[in-house]
């Protein structure tokens, strides 16, 4: 800081309070299931009292750093955890085997979400343009099917 080293002890405290603020902003206060998803890392590595005892590798840091910029932090914490669940659950999964993206296919996994949010925006809406609309009930809607 300020051009000098400093020590983890030094920081500790303050370090933690920012992981904690940057996690809360994406997911809540309940973020530590989240934030070990994110990154993979053991969910115990995670916790406020483990950060603040051994900190957090860097590139976690500048993860938590730059996805809590963003104008809609909460939105960007569903938006990492569906990214999340696409790498590892999404179309290049096979069965219960959880398989990495090749970087020669990330463009495609791109893709399927992109497609993925369309979808879901689309849902969204329409389920908001349903409720402002007159209702009508499963009876009448059948009735007029008929």
């Amino acid at each position: 800081m300020d051009g000098r080293p400093v020590t983890h002890e030094e920081i500790a405290e303050d370090l933690a309070a920012a992981v904690d603020a940057a996690a809360t902003a994406l997911w809540g206060g309940d973020y530590v299931n989240s934030l070990a998803r994110v990154t993979s890392l053991n969910r115990r590595t995670v916790t406020p009292d483990r950060v603040a005892k051994n900190g957090l590798p860097l590139w976690v840091l500048r993860l938590l750093g730059s996805a809590a910029a963003a104008g809609t932090p909460r939105a960007m914490g569903y938006l990492l955890l569906a990214a999340v669940e696409l790498v590892d659950r999404g179309p290049y999964t096979q069965g219960e085997n959880l398989m990495r993206t090749p970087p020669a296919d990330r463009h495609d996994l791109g893709v399927v979400s992109r497609a993925g949010m369309d979808a879901a925006l689309a849902l969204v809406l329409g389920a908001r343009d349903a409720r402002e609309r007159p209702t009508t009930t499963i009876v009448e809607d059948r009735e007029a099917d008929r």
